[in-house]
């Protein structure tokens, strides 16, 4: 996936509105599985996109899977892509942030140059930080 595609994305997703469960915006969930859709034309997300509409709906969805961790696992594998321990660009990764009130969460995120793109209620961020886990599309 060459670059100005990844940049592309991440300007459009800079402008789209943070909406809980994807119909009209873009959540961190629905922000990587659109990248991931854009990327392969399958959405890892299908099963989960507009089933919820806040921060509660999304917790339960993450509860009932176990964390962010394996339901990326379960979206993104049933669709082709693979663990890595070394992404690169392009990759997807869940990564620990900080909220305002200090919480730590982990966040869907996409990996640009040496850093990782996130969507949060405030926007689009890049972070510095160590994955709990990324996948790969593997070339094919």
């Amino acid at each position: 996936m060459g670059r100005l595609k990844l940049g592309g994305f991440l300007d459009q997703a800079a402008r789209t509105p943070f909406v809980w469960g994807g119909l009209a915006g873009q959540d961190c969930m629905i922000f990587v599985a659109d990248w991931a859709l854009l990327r392969t034309g399958r959405d890892p997300a299908a099963r989960w996109r507009g089933s919820y509409d806040s921060e509660a709906g999304a917790g339960l969805i993450l509860d009932a899977l176990g964390g962010l961790v394996p339901l990326l696992d379960e979206g993104l594998g049933a669709d082709g892509w693979v663990s890595t321990a070394d992404p690169v660009s392009g990759d997807i990764g869940a990564v620990e942030v900080r909220a305002v009130d200090g919480r730590a969460a982990l966040a869907g995120a996409v990996r640009t140059g040496g850093l990782w793109a996130v969507k949060a209620q405030s926007g689009l961020g890049l972070i510095r930080a160590a994955p709990a886990a990324a996948w790969t599309w593997p070339e094919r």
